[in-house]
């Protein structure tokens, strides 16, 4: 398995969370989406893949602060060759290379083709998380 270097260029969308709940318990978290591009040692013309977020589905989407919280993150290859196996993560900070909360391993992805991960945590207020693919 291999580990991806990730483009801060690719940036796709912020997504909000609201975590509200009884007794004025109300604030917000955002939730970054970014792009991974494969670090390839191949010559220039042979097909690369490039793995990007492609959406993050929390489930519940409002929580109360403690609650748990199971994030569903789609993560599709937008290039033209095959990514081999990776990792995915959830991240607090902007640099999953340095100890990501959570790490899984993801099969293989031809061009155009999307896998799905699952992650789980604890809703706090005011954190930021960040899911790579």
């Amino acid at each position: 398995m291999i580990r991806r270097q990730c483009n801060p260029n690719r940036l796709l969308w912020p997504l909000f969370l609201l975590a509200g709940g009884t007794g004025g318990l109300f604030g917000f978290v955002c939730f970054v989406l970014t792009s991974l591009i494969a670090v390839n040692d191949a010559k220039a013309e042979s097909p690369l893949p490039d793995l990007a977020v492609e959406s993050v589905a929390p489930s519940p989407e409002l929580v109360d602060e403690g609650q748990s919280v199971r994030w569903r993150v789609t993560v599709k290859n937008l290039g033209s060759g095959a990514s081999g196996v990776y990792y995915a993560a959830m991240d607090d900070d902007e640099n999953p290379g340095t100890k990501p909360i959570q790490e899984k391993p993801m099969k293989s992805l031809a061009a155009n083709e999307t896998g799905t991960v699952t992650f789980e945590r604890i809703a706090k207020r005011g954190e930021t998380l960040y899911f790579y693919g």
